[in-house]
Formats: C-alpha cells, structure tokens, sequence
C-alpha cells in the first residue's frame, strides 16, 4: 500500500503492510508526474511505520524511485520507521540511490515527537541527536547518572561526524574518546558494584565486557579505513546502551541506594 500527499513542504509518502513491485509501477509513474509539477527544491517525509520487510525486486525499485526524488530537486527528507530490520533496509538503500546525506531516519517506536522531529529535519534543517537523555534513563545514583550523559554525549559526536562526512582522522579520535571513557565508566561502576557486594555483578560485568569489544572492533576498523556500514554500528552501540541502562544498570539502583550511595 502506498498513498502519495502533496504539503506545504513538498511531500507526504506513506507506505505500509507488504508492498510488492507491481504497487511500485503506478507510484513511480504517480510520483514523476507530481514532480513535473511541483516547487523546487522540496522536501519528503516519508512514514514507513507499518511497512513490512522489503524483497530484493522491490528494494531495487525503492532505489530507482529515490533516484527520481533526487533528481527531481529533493532538498531533505525525514523517514519514519518503527521497525530496526526495515530501518536498516532503508539506511543502506538512501546510499545506494545517493539520497543518504539529506535523510534522517527517526524511530516512532522510540521518540513520541517523530512528527515535529521530522518537520523540523525537512522544513528547517534542525538535526536530531542519536539519542537524548530524560529521566527515564536514570539510575538514582547521580555519579553513574552524569557518566551516562557523557556516553551519549560521545555517540552523539560519532554520529554526527559520520553523518556530517567528517575526515576519518576526526572520526578516530571520536570513537578513541567514546572507548577511552566507556572504559573509564565501566571501571568505576563495577567497583562501586564490587564494594557493595551486588549479587548480579558477574553478569553484569560480562554485558561490560561485550559492549567494551564491540567499541574495540569499530575503533580498529576505523583505524585501518573505511569501515563498512557506520552509522548501523552507531545505532547498535547506542541501541545496546540503551538497554543496558534501562534494563540492567536500574537493577543496582535499590541496591546502591541502601548502601549510602545515591
């Protein structure tokens, strides 16, 4: 399903459910004729909230449309997805059709305003963080709070550098400040753990120990080049800190707590 809306911006695209190549034929042609028509340059959001995972046939379709788009005076989009497997799908064609650099991809599943976030990024060009701190995040203990609010601050750089096609050389040292302080942070949580005697420590340091390897590899790959795929990388790493946080570090939170450390 596919439905095409001409706004004060340029474009509303929304697709949803399964979508096959034989939808694609008749929003191709809809979509040229549209923009025969249209203001130059324009804008494009894009809501993919209900769309299910794309074929090959149909993602080469995606492209050539992109292309169209593109080339038809496509200032900036905004896609809105809900799902990572089809987000993933999306990032990795806006670079095959060359669109990359004017998308944003904003998850619905995760950010309650995607709708202004979105009109910002194509009306305004107002970028998005990766990820943006809120109570929702803390964990009680204002120590491990802040060092939170230092990772993100640190994906948030990486992120943007790699969005913004910042040298290599900057990058590096981004993710050298990300793995320098995501070590320096885990030290000192888990001696605080430690000191307390918190029942769940082993595990918890193993989940330390993965994302600590996974920071590692990236910072390898971007020492020996280009390394494939990112941005995806960024999303995990900040996907993983995410639930790390809410999921594991909350659970210490009482147990802190009683031990005089808030």
């Amino acid at each position: 399903m596919y439905k095409i809306d001409q706004i004060d911006i340029g474009f509303k695209l929304t697709f949803g459910g399964t979508v096959t190549k034989e939808d694609l034929g008749p929003w191709f042609e809809e979509s040229r004729k549209a923009l025969n028509t249209c203001k130059k340059p324009f804008g494009v959001i894009v809501d993919m909230r209900d769309l299910g995972l794309l074929s090959p046939g149909v993602q080469a379709e995606i492209v050539k449309g992109q292309m169209l788009y593109r080339d038809g005076g496509l200032q900036r989009s905004a896609v809105i997805l809900s799902d990572p497997i089809v987000t993933i799908q999306f990032m990795r064609l806006a670079k095959r059709s060359g669109i990359y650099k004017y998308e944003r991809f904003i998850d619905a599943s995760s950010d309650a305003q995607w709708k202004k976030h979105a009109e910002d990024w194509v009306r305004s060009g107002i970028d998005l963080p990766l990820v943006t701190w809120d109570a929702s995040y803390s964990v009680n203990v204002t120590r491990c709070d802040e060092d939170h609010k230092k990772l993100f601050s640190l994906l948030n750089d990486l992120h943007g550098a790699i969005k913004e096609g910042k040298g290599w050389e900057v990058i590096q040292q981004v993710v050298k400040d990300l793995a320098d302080y995501t070590g320096y942070h885990f030290s000192q949580e888990e001696m605080l753990l430690s000191k307390t005697n918190y029942p769940d420590l082993t595990r918890h340091k193993a989940q330390h120990s993965f994302f600590v390897k996974k920071v590692e590899e990236f910072q390898s790959a971007v020492k020996d080049g280009d390394p494939s795929q990112p941005i995806e990388v960024t999303e995990f790493l900040k996907d993983w800190l995410v639930n790390h946080i809410k999921q594991t570090d909350r659970q210490y939170s009482a147990h802190l707590n009683a031990n005089g450390i808030s």
